[in-house]
């Protein structure tokens, strides 16, 4: 297991055996992975309800008030689309439908027939002429054979709109490896309702559906990205690889791999998710690090589900530098084999959200914490770790960087290898923090099964440390837990 001791540097840990692999895999369940993610982590965001789960994706398009004709267009008073063209009322043109779904007029922008290179052509023209809008054909599979400088399409450099209209973009499979998208400096895209799949990049090169350059901007609303890849071993940001701003909202990162950030690599940009699902993402086992990956940026998650993805260490998100906020959020059954959920080597937030049901071989079954975090009105249970210690939290900082809980619950979590202790908490340097928080039914091989401390514990308000097995804290030592008793 690492000791990162607080280190801001990115860990890289020894690859496990195959043995040890194959025991994680098959404690983590994760033979569902790639079939049944992203049924499964909608089932289980719905479960996490009874357990008062903050945040769960709600993946409907807002701002639509009437009723739909035929192309999916609503009739009657709409407010404005998340892309900003505006509103508009009344029955619209009562002309015949055509082959984009809609009736002529509906939207404003050139329409692009099924055919790739329509869309190729339309995305030069744009470009030429300093931006615009596109309009794809409804439900049109659009594949892409040709390759430039790993593009599958023209590299945007001007503010473009893409209405999907719900088609599809992919790389042919038998065709040469690139992206499908590129923005570059300068570059603005927005794209919604749509699907960008296959695509993929060799050794060395990123974003294998999208790259956005630094001073680029991409904007996805009600997108799917799906089985986008790049190297397994030494190419990051499966499906998105994020150097300036991107937002993403009502959208799906499902079954993308790369060696790490398999759903989003942020390397010094700005990314805020909201309302979205990041599923299924598979990093490299060996050496793979979490579906969100933050490296010197910053990365806001809200209101969305991370479930059912895997890494080495972080299933679902590792902080390595920068500042990451999660926010009524729910982080469940992922799988590290070091550190389950979380892995934060810098600032951390947690607030209003749920870790549950996440699993790690070495080390920290919910989060591995080696960096000033918070974590506040947030639930962490049902989390294990199969051969380490801290079930719920393993926690490693110096003093000048301690963890805070605040108005948490920390229950129910495991760690039952043979002599690993701090079934809640462990603690082997550094300070937490705990604040009218509970840390309860939480089990350990040895004691403490409640909180262990090698650091500093302090405890303000309603602090209660119960129920824990075999103890709530250490019998003896010079490490007391304030108000812990047995």
């Amino acid at each position: 297991m690492p000791a990162p001791q607080g280190a801001r540097t990115r860990l890289k840990t020894a690859p496990p055996s195959r043995h040890r692999k194959l025991t994680a895999l098959i404690a983590a369940g994760l033979t569902t992975i790639v079939g049944t993610a992203t049924t499964a982590g909608a089932t289980e965001a719905g479960n996490l309800k009874s357990e008062g789960s903050p945040g769960t994706p709600a993946a409907t398009t807002e701002g639509h008030t009437g009723k739909a004709d035929e192309g999916g267009h609503g009739k009657g008073n709409r407010k404005a689309d998340h892309d900003g063209t505006g509103s508009r009322s009344g029955e619209g043109d009562k002309g015949r439908l055509d082959e984009y779904g809609g009736r002529h007029g509906d939207r404003d922008g050139t329409h692009v027939e099924c055919d790739p290179n329509a869309l190729v052509a339309a995305l030069v023209g744009l470009n030429a002429k300093r931006g615009g809008e596109l309009v794809l054909a409804k439900d049109c599979l659009y594949t892409l054979t040709a390759n430039q400088d790993d593009n599958g399409l023209p590299e945007i450099t001007q503010p473009i709109t893409i209405h999907g209209n719900g088609a599809t973009i992919q790389r042919a499979a038998n065709g040469d490896d690139f992206r499908i998208f590129e923005v570059g400096v300068g570059g603005d895209l927005k794209l919604s309702h749509l699907t960008i799949t296959r695509g993929k990049l060799g050794d060395g090169s990123e974003g294998g559906g999208i790259r956005v350059a630094a001073a680029g901007r991409l904007d996805l609303d009600h997108v799917t990205l799906d089985r986008n890849s790049t190297d397994l071993e030494n190419s990051d940001g499966g499906a998105v690889y994020n150097e300036g701003i991107t937002t993403i909202r009502h959208s799906t990162l499902n079954k993308n791999t790369s060696e790490d950030g398999a759903a989003v690599y942020n390397q010094e940009g700005k990314l805020e998710i909201t309302d979205s699902k990041i599923t299924g993402n598979i990093n490299d086992p060996d050496d793979g690090y979490a579906a969100l990956f933050n490296e010197g940026g910053t990365i806001k998650v809200k209101k969305s589900l991370l479930s059912y993805n895997y890494g080495n260490s972080g299933g679902a998100l590792y902080n390595s530098s920068g500042v990451s906020e999660v926010e009524k959020s729910a982080l469940t059954y992922n799988f590290g084999y070091y550190y389950g959920a979380i892995h934060s080597d810098d600032s951390l937030y947690v607030r209003d959200s749920t870790i549950a049901y996440n699993t790690a071989t070495d080390g920290g079954g919910g989060s591995g914490l080696h960096w000033a975090a918070a974590f506040d009105r947030t639930k962490i249970y049902g989390n294990a770790v199969t051969n380490g210690s801290g079930g719920g939290a393993n926690v490693s900082t110096d003093d000048d960087n301690p963890v805070v809980f605040r108005n948490s619950k920390i229950h129910d979590n495991q760690a039952p290898g043979n002599g690993q202790s701090g079934g809640g908490i462990y603690i082997s340097d550094g300070t937490v923090n705990l604040t009218d928080t509970k840390v309860t039914g939480n089990i350990s091989d040895e004691e403490a099964g409640g909180v262990h401390n090698e650091g500093t514990v302090t405890t303000n308000g309603k602090v209660r440390i119960i129920d824990n097995v075999p103890t709530n804290c250490q019998a003896t030592g010079t490490n007391p837990v304030p108000n812990c008793f047995g």
